[in-house]
């Protein structure tokens, strides 16, 4: 008796997506425990990168490098005219429409027709731009003449290019929730970007750093391979995971015209928005060595680039609340939403204090660590770590006006403070020669920075308060925001017990922290332990409420 043929196996449903380890979408939880990981390590190796640069690069060249890298991140995403920011927003959108692969031809095309038209206005215009951006008053002192300048120049233009292509592929896997590739593109960027800065640096001439170009160049280099080396992967892995993605072919029914008027809509104040803070970020150093040349240019960003461990971390913390306020406010728990940000604001306003407070203490050791020509910095440390105190408030009523879907006031606080970073600049500066040092430049510049960031908040606070149904600040986050910042300026305000003072405000702080109520009510205490226990287990692989009995998003 014959045995009857066993049937073959049921097709896959249609919805689902091609198997990959690489390219899957992964759960609330899951995300956490393959991303966050790779976050705190990218930003530890950027910190390791900082420092070694400080340590083979003096500070002219150091600061002719970030005039380089802060004129990719002022226009990369002007190459795009800010399209992809709109990326992770509607990806989600279209794959439920089972049209993600027409939509991502059709954006990524977009994204480049933008892009190639405007790098090649870029490349038309290097030599103008080479000698408005990066040429300084020293510029040929330093062997950095109108040859070298121009090189760099074609170097940020290849690096925008790059950037723009990096951020693509990242906004299509962001919305596709593939954490495990995002992971895996920053640490190819990260790593690569250290080594080859690294490798280069050392192989120059004679094993050491020539000059002030040399440097820069050999950096800018590094930059621009390390990115390649991530987005030609990625993107051509996941091009080919949507290839196989057999569902996802749905004709659009909108024209092309609709789809970038959609995603422009979405951004254009967000790219207005970037193009102020980056301009914010790229004024000082730009000034300085328009005005005084590139070793104080260097002296500013160096300090400022070190201290960026705050406003990294912090931006990683608020982004986690912000997701999760959002959540309770759509849910009509409003109440829910503001006390939680209120509460986030006083935690982690506190804690990174006390971290600053911990650097300004502990700054001799810390410059020692560093080139002769940091020895001056530490001053420098402490209005940087002020600046971005101040910034990292400014996330609570950005948080509050995001719930209320309105992004202007946000832009419109970026406007002020760049009028008032440039106004207060050119007011310190005024009197300020180039015989009197870098030092001086770079400390003018430094205090006109947290001038403006001080002017962000507060119109910021301002605008959100008028339109109503944002944050109510308690008597602690008033603490916090008004007073913790001034006081990391003790050691240089009273020098000879400066330092005394601040390490008594610092045990006094620990104290409140650990034993008052002033700061936190119990019930502030209960929440914050149990959102601490139920984000330790999701890390730890436990299951938690962030997933669906699927193991997907449950707001896929």
């Amino acid at each position: 008796m014959t045995q009857p043929t066993p049937s073959p196996p049921p097709p896959p449903p249609q919805d689902e997506p091609p198997k990959s380890w690489l390219f899957e979408a992964r759960s609330l939880g899951a995300s956490l425990r393959i991303y966050l990981p790779m976050v705190v390590l990218v930003r530890f190796l950027g910190l390791v990168r900082i420092v070694v640069l400080g340590v083979l690069m003096t500070s002219p060249e150091y600061g002719l490098l970030r005039l380089a890298m802060l004129m990719v991140g002022l226009c990369w995403m002007l190459t795009t005219l800010g399209l992809v920011a709109g990326l992770d927003r509607y990806v989600p959108m279209y794959e439920a429409a089972g049209q993600l692969r027409p939509f991502a031809r059709r954006a990524v095309g977009l994204c480049a027709l933008a892009g190639g038209v405007l790098i090649g206005a870029f490349l038309a215009g290097a030599p103008w731009l080479a000698q408005i951006a990066l040429s300084g008053s020293d510029a040929d002192a330093l062997g950095a003449g109108g040859g070298y300048l121009l090189g760099l120049m074609l170097l940020v233009v290849l690096s925008m290019a790059l950037s723009a292509a990096y951020f693509v592929v990242q906004g299509l896997l962001r919305g596709l929730r593939m954490y495990r590739a995002i992971s895996i593109m920053e640490m190819l960027h990260g790593a690569g970007f250290l080594a080859l800065a690294v490798a280069l640096l050392l192989t120059a001439p004679g094993g050491t750093v020539g000059q002030a170009s040399s440097g820069a160049l050999r950096v800018m280099w590094a930059y621009a391979g390390s990115l390649a080396l991530a987005v030609v992967p990625a993107g051509a892995g996941l091009w080919l995971h949507l290839r196989r993605w057999q569902s996802q072919r749905t004709p659009l029914a909108e024209r092309w015209g609709e789809t970038a008027g959609k995603l422009l809509r979405y951004s254009g104040f967000l790219l207005v928005t970037v193009l102020l803070t980056q301009g914010l970020l790229m004024f000082g150093p730009w000034l300085l060595n328009k005005r005084y040349g590139a070793g104080p240019s260097g002296l500013f960003s160096y300090p400022r680039d070190l201290m960026q461990f705050l406003p990294l971390l912090g931006g990683a913390v608020w982004a986690t609340a912000q997701n999760a306020a959002n959540r309770h406010w759509e849910r009509g728990a409003r109440e829910v939403a503001l006390r939680q940000l209120g509460l986030i604001f006083r935690v982690s306003g506190w804690l990174f204090w006390l971290s600053s407070a911990a650097v300004v203490l502990g700054r001799g050791p810390l410059v020692r660590l560093l080139r002769a020509d940091y020895a001056s910095a530490g001053p420098l440390l402490a209005w940087f770590l002020v600046s971005y105190l101040l910034a990292l408030h400014v996330a609570l009523p950005h948080a509050s006006a995001v719930l209320l879907e309105n992004t202007r006031v946000r832009m419109w606080s970026a406007v002020l403070g760049l009028a008032v970073h440039v106004g207060a600049a050119l007011w310190l500066l005024r009197g300020v020669t180039a015989e009197e040092g870098a030092y001086l430049a770079a400390l003018r510049m430094a205090q006109a920075g947290a001038l403006a960031m001080a002017a962000t908040l507060v119109s910021l606070w301002v605008m959100v308060r008028a339109i109503g149904g944002g944050i109510r600040w308690s008597r602690g986050q008033d603490l916090v925001v008004a007073a913790s910042p001034l006081v990391l300026l003790l050691p240089w305000a009273w020098p000879a017990g400066g330092d005394w003072l601040l390490g008594g405000a610092t045990v006094a702080a620990c104290a409140l922290l650990l034993c008052s109520s002033w700061l936190w009510t119990a019930d502030d205490r209960r929440t914050l332990g149990a959102y601490v226990r139920e984000n330790v287990g999701l890390l730890l692989g436990r299951r938690g409420n962030a997933a669906g009995p699927s193991g997907r998003d449950d707001h896929s």
